[in-house]
């Protein structure tokens, strides 16, 4: 089962593939934030999830003085 976003502007809600959608929302991310949560409790897949890769990503972190 795959979690998803559709909607037009200003009316994004989060849907399933097992039938269940979310509240509709203003903003994508609020939508997206009803997506996750239904897809930690179900353990479905989100569509927009990125892929984890295995190699070592460097990361560069400055701090300001």
């Amino acid at each position: 089962m795959q979690v998803y976003i559709a909607g037009r502007t200003f009316r994004q809600s989060a849907l399933c593939d097992c039938g269940w959608s979310g509240t509709s929302h203003w903003s994508r991310g609020s939508a997206m934030v009803d997506a996750g949560i239904h897809a930690a409790q179900t353990g479905h897949l989100l569509a927009s999830a990125p892929l984890l890769r295995s190699q070592d990503s460097r990361v560069l972190a400055l701090q300001a003085s």
